[in-house]
């Protein structure tokens, strides 16, 4: 039918070529709508909804300063933005991703315990000195850059070798704001090609360099290569060279919530201070009588309406046979609670942390609700840590690593020649408190007892170091023997009711002497 149809066009296109170009534009239409997605087809529903799709890069070129500075300034003055904010930063970070080496001895395959308590020290000394402004330790570094990147959607850092004395290492950070990034007046090598100041490779987009503005715009931009510079942030399309900020989905929802919650707290402030309305024929006499009662500090409007203020409440005298009406006030109406949390609800759902941690109403959570709520946040929550470690911990180990080998603070035979043995590490990530510690912790005690997860995965998802967990406990025992002290073992109680241990309210283990041989006797 489709050939029989294009053979009739062209034989009345031999009469008439406008009609036959007629009718092959209506028949590509046909054929068009007839093999598209429903949600693609153009119908009354969806009107002249036909947004364009232009590059990724366009989009965040056009959008990026209005975005970052709407984020910021909502973050400054809504509490539900700065708390989802501190949220986020506080469950990926906490008091930092802390550095544990896993070099392991060559010979036997168990870790080598010197040489890892070597690296995790110098580790240890660089991080106070690793911010070049030298206020901030390299957690707090951390803490910044993730919170950089959920308010303005990226973060930059700079790495930078120094001269200045007293330094552990001359490696050093420094973390700009990403609004420094911008490229009026750079000029790329030969090859690449410039965008929002950064110099790509256009075949690639691989970075080559970034620019930076001079703070007084004297100078042209300062280039440096990618490879000193840590550029974090999350790639949601193809080609993407910058951060957005995931708050932007909920930003003219937030907007919108600010300025209903400031109407409604301003008319309820309103309508509190009207405290009555008195009509009578001569205000000012009216006035005077209340004066007997008061003293009124009174303001005329004209010559024909009163007011008069006591503490913060208003009473308005006005013209009519007199009468005194008690003002009713009925704001917020009995629609506020709901809609105000409806809101925060899809505003908690957009940025993927949970309602109650947005608005701290715990009054209706679940145990259930709230452990699905949080696992589904720290999907999130995982993610965007695992972005954080490969992009600047990992970053900044290998550099560290190098630096400490080169200056002779760290003596690692044949580094340079085998690097990976010598970088094998891991991170320690946060742990977070569990809801419900007796139930959780059965449940992990059992997964242990199977084997179905090991000590190590329970202590790190608490946020612990095995090997500090092990050592505080030789610890513990050493001084229960100096003292002459047995720990009693907790009863199978303990399991079900801590308790009821030994009587102790706390559920801790009670702590016996333990009877030493005297002369034979006990």
């Amino acid at each position: 039918m489709v050939n029989l149809g294009k053979a009739l066009d062209r034989v009345i296109g031999v009469f008439s070529p406008k009609t036959e170009l007629n009718r092959l534009a209506a028949r590509e239409l046909v054929y068009k709508y007839r093999h598209q997605y429903a949600a693609a087809k153009t119908s009354l529903g969806t009107g002249a909804w036909n947004p364009a799709d232009p590059n990724v890069n366009t989009v965040i070129a056009n959008s990026l300063s209005t975005l970052r500075s709407r984020a910021r300034q909502l973050v400054r003055d809504m509490p539900a933005m700065a708390t989802a904010v501190d949220r986020l930063e506080q469950y990926t970070v906490g008091d930092g991703i802390r550095l544990q080496g896993r070099v392991k001895d060559p010979d036997t395959g168990k870790l080598a315990q010197g040489i890892n308590t070597r690296i995790e020290d110098a580790w240890k000394w660089w991080c106070d000195e690793a911010d070049a402004g030298g206020r901030l330790h390299f957690y707090e570094l951390q803490q910044l850059a993730c919170r950089q990147e959920i308010e303005v959607g990226e973060y930059v850092i700079v790495k930078q070798v120094t001269r200045a004395a007293n330094r552990f290492l001359p490696f050093q950070l420094l973390m700009l704001e990403p609004d420094q990034v911008a490229g009026y007046g750079a000029t790329p090598l030969p090859g690449n090609d410039i965008y929002q100041g950064i110099e790509y490779d256009p075949r690639s987009s691989k970075s080559q360099a970034f620019h930076f503005d001079d703070p007084d715009r004297w100078k042209k931009p300062l280039r440096i290569p990618a490879n000193q510079v840590i550029h974090g942030f999350r790639t949601l399309r193809p080609t993407q060279l910058r951060g957005v900020t995931p708050l932007a989905p909920a930003i003219l929802l937030a907007h919108q919530l600010r300025d209903y919650l400031e109407a409604e707290i301003s008319s309820a402030q309103r309508a509190a201070r009207w405290l009555a309305f008195v009509t009578s024929q001569d205000p000012a006499a009216s006035m005077e009588a209340f004066g007997a009662l008061a003293t009124p500090a009174h303001e005329a409007h004209g010559n024909e309406k009163y007011t008069m203020e006591m503490g913060n409440a208003i009473i308005d005298f006005l013209r009519a046979g007199e009468n005194v009406t008690i003002a009713n006030h009925n704001r917020p109406g009995e629609s506020f609670t709901p809609f105000v949390k409806f809101i925060l609800q899809t505003f908690a759902a957009t940025l993927g942390v949970t309602y109650e941690m947005v608005s701290g109403d715990y009054g209706d959570a679940k145990y259930t609700g709230a452990r699905v709520g949080r696992n589904d946040m720290l999907k999130g929550i995982k993610i965007r840590r695992g972005r954080l470690i490969r992009r600047l911990c990992e970053s900044v180990r290998k550099e560290f690593m190098d630096w400490a080998v080169l200056t002779g603070k760290l003596d690692l035979p044949g580094y340079f020649g085998n690097e990976d043995y010598w970088h094998n590490a891991v991170w320690m990530e946060p742990g977070m408190e569990q809801l419900d510690p007796l139930r959780e912790g059965r449940a992990e005690s059992d997964a242990v007892e199977k084997k179905l997860r090991s000590p190590h995965e329970v202590l790190q998802a608490r946020g612990r170091d095995p090997e500090q967990v092990l050592d505080e406990w030789a610890e513990w025992q050493q001084m229960l023997e100096e003292r002459g002290l047995d720990e009693g073992e907790a009863t199978e109680q303990l399991k079900t009711n801590p308790a009821a241990v030994a009587g102790q309210g706390d559920g801790r283990a009670v702590l016996r002497p333990v009877r030493r041989m005297e002369d034979g006797k006990k």
